[in-house]
């Protein structure tokens, strides 16, 4: 497309795909729970069919590379578990020697930021993540923090180092861009995982995964069954969880 603002490292073909395969299994499952076997057993045909293509076109089982190896490639494909089970962990790291490499510097955007945050905790890389979203150089999150930001940019260059607002033009100054990382925040920081089984929030794990670099959080969710909070704070190195 002639429009928009393409990925420079993570093909949009490879989204795209990733998707239609993701979307093969939505309907799958949506067919099961609707007694609807014929329909079930054609988008799980389908989605298989896609996995294959995707696995054969752009995936090295040999260096864990998805495409072009960049951190929005390897999360959305660890998100979407098209890759084989035994290849996950090498491909997770290729995701998280990605970020480090570009000095937690990110290249997702819009569609990979959420699933890169998850991914690194899934495969045991929360120390990366914490330093990814506490770092405050020049392009981050905590770089708009300093500049007094309230709400997250949907660039990162919305105001610049020295104060002044890109020549780019006014965007806006409270995105689902680079916010979805809030989601993160719930599901790994404050550790709020609602199950699979119990739709609606009727049932969750609550299981944080603390860092001494955020001293302290205070969660609250208001859900349709009823409200959770999660607070959990350091005193004195040691770690209270309410």
């Amino acid at each position: 497309s002639d429009e928009g603002a393409p990925s420079a490292v993570t093909p949009g073909v490879v989204m795209s795909t990733g998707y239609s395969y993701y979307n093969c299994k939505l309907l799958s499952d949506f067919a099961r729970r609707t007694g609807r076997s014929e329909a079930e057993a054609k988008y799980t045909e389908k989605a298989e069919y896609v996995r294959k293509a995707f696995l054969d076109k752009w995936f090295d089982p040999e260096t864990g590379k998805v495409a072009t190896g960049s951190m929005g490639c390897q999360a959305f494909a660890l998100w979407l578990g098209i890759l084989p089970a035994e290849c996950e962990e090498k491909a997770a790291r290729v995701m998280r020697d990605d970020l480090v490499n570009r000095d937690y510097k990110i290249t997702t955007g819009n569609l990979t930021t959420r699933y890169m945050m998850d991914m690194l905790c899934k495969y045991g890389y929360e120390d990366d993540a914490y330093q990814m979203i506490t770092r405050e150089e020049y392009p981050s999150f905590g770089f708009m923090l300093q500049q007094e930001a309230t709400t997250i940019w949907e660039r990162w260059n919305s105001v610049l180092p020295d104060g002044s607002i890109s020549d780019t033009g006014m965007n806006s100054m409270n995105h689902y861009s680079y916010g979805a990382v809030m989601e993160w925040m719930y599901r790994y920081m404050c550790g709020l995982q609602p199950l699979e089984d119990a739709p609606g929030f009727k049932k969750v794990t609550i299981k944080p995964q603390p860092d001494e670099r955020m001293p302290w959080i205070n969660c609250r969710y208001d859900s349709a069954v009823g409200t959770y909070k999660v607070n959990w704070a350091y005193e004195e190195k040691a770690l209270r969880l309410q």
